[in-house]
């Protein structure tokens, strides 16, 4: 009898547990579902807004372009028996649409390997979409030597790898038989280790081909003839293409910050940041003493970063001589926002102090400078859009590791739900879990596998 008193109890004991577990887990579930829900609509409107569809088709943003790759490439070349530049931009051209590349920008001037084969009569082609970047050339007399007649039939390539999150250059070789799409390492003489593209959309912008129908290049049978009309509103195409390479250098940025040393512990610092929280050094409390930039701080970097995007607005100015007055006075009107200069210096702050480069926030490459904000001028006329950007790659990420974080759903700005405008009481609440993150870490931090080597 006393052991089965005993049983009973145990049971007894048991079955209360049970449904004490078993009510709290049924009352948890409509919060869970919600945040699930939130999170989902979340996304659903970062993709619908273009912030995280890079794969652009010929008319707009899409989520439904597939994102491509050099060995998606190679088997399209093989596939559809392919055997030159022309073709290849025939072949995109009759593909289903958002399929395949069908947007292109012309130049007449070029810094590439291509170089020696553009000019104003024989403009470089920059076919982009799908995750990539294509430079053909199509000079009216490759006869002339036999660099000309073989850089004819070459076609150079830069794919977004979205899985590893970098860059991939390749050369499509159409002299062999069958053609070769090769990886070559000379890229990265010009392109950097690790190799993005180069882009300096104010000064290239001067050696913009204005097309129309009777320009000389426009020639029957052609590869230029092949791109259709698509090409005949160039300016509008170069600022596609430079809202295109935008988009891939935010993601490139997201990809770059979460894979750092220690992302873990600086999720939170990082997200206020974006969501533009200020004194971003309290979100890291003592280790802040040790950021490389400390005894400078934040007003220094904002105004380094001011200046830097002045000097570009500078270039916008003069640029009114080639005649693409649409597009200067979209430059002009497209300056920063405040909220998009100062996350981009405590971005900064909290990266560049750890020696992790920032450098790929543009596209733009000079020797011994920084060029930080193109990625976050891909449409002036919307601000915040960097940071929504920005937000939109690095939220749902932080809140699968951290369900705490869903609450940042609900914030809303002049932009919506996508605003990155974070309240005072949010601003706190990141704080909070950012120095109880950092609190008491012992892991020391080294260089980032993926930072950006000096040339």
């Amino acid at each position: 009898m006393k052991m089965n008193f005993k049983f009973g109890n145990i049971i007894r004991v048991g079955l209360t547990l049970w449904v004490l577990y078993y009510s709290q887990t049924i009352s948890a579930q409509p919060v869970a579902s919600e945040a699930s829900r939130n999170l989902a609509a979340y996304e659903r409107a970062c993709q619908s807004s273009g912030s995280t569809n890079f794969f652009l088709d010929s008319q707009s943003w899409s989520s439904t372009a597939p994102q491509r790759s050099l060995q998606d490439l190679r088997n399209f070349v093989r596939d559809q028996r392919i055997s030159s530049p022309r073709g290849l931009v025939s072949a995109f051209r009759q593909a289903a649409q958002n399929s395949w590349p069908q947007n292109s920008v012309l130049l007449s001037h070029s810094n590439s390997a291509q170089s020696d084969y553009v000019d104003s009569n024989n403009p470089r082609i920059l076919m982009y979409g799908n995750g990539l970047i294509l430079g053909a050339t199509g000079h009216s007399n490759p006869s002339r030597s036999p660099e000309i007649s073989q850089g004819n039939n070459q076609v150079e390539v830069i794919q977004f790898d979205s899985n590893e999150n970098r860059y991939r250059f390749g050369l499509l070789d159409f002299n062999s038989t069958p053609p070769r799409l090769q990886e070559p390492t000379s890229c990265f003489r010009c392109h950097g280790n690790p190799p993005r593209p180069i882009w300096q959309p104010l000064q290239f912008w001067d050696h913009l081909t204005r097309v129309n129908q009777g320009t000389p290049f426009q020639r029957p049978n052609s590869i230029y003839s092949d791109l259709g009309n698509t090409s005949m509103d160039n300016w509008r195409n170069l600022l596609n293409f430079t809202g295109y390479l935008d988009h891939l250098s935010l993601r490139y940025t997201a990809a770059t910050l979460t894979a750092s040393p220690n992302y873990s512990q600086y999720r939170y610092a990082t997200l206020a940041a974006v969501l533009g929280c200020e004194d971003i050094p309290s979100f890291v409390g003592r280790r802040a003493e040790s950021m490389n930039r400390i005894s400078r701080g934040i007003p220094h970097l904002i105004t380094n970063t001011q200046e830097i995007i002045s000097q570009n607005n500078d270039l916008a100015r003069n640029f009114g001589r080639s005649g693409f007055q649409q597009v200067r006075n979209r430059i002009l009107d497209s300056s920063l926002e405040t909220r998009d200069v100062d996350a981009i210096a405590a971005l900064r702050f909290l990266y560049e102090g750890r020696e992790i480069s920032l450098r790929h926030l543009s596209s733009r490459r000079a020797r011994g400078e920084n060029r930080y904000g193109y990625g976050f001028l891909s449409s002036g006329n919307v601000s915040e859009l960097g940071a929504q950007e920005l937000a939109c790659y690095l939220l749902p990420e932080a809140i699968r590791s951290d369900p705490r974080l869903s609450r940042l759903l609900s914030r809303q700005s002049q932009n919506g739900s996508l605003g990155a405008s974070a309240t005072i009481e949010e601003c706190q609440f990141l704080k909070t879990l950012s120095l109880e993150a950092l609190r008491d870490t012992k892991n020391s931090e080294t260089r980032s596998p993926i930072q950006e080597k000096t040339h």
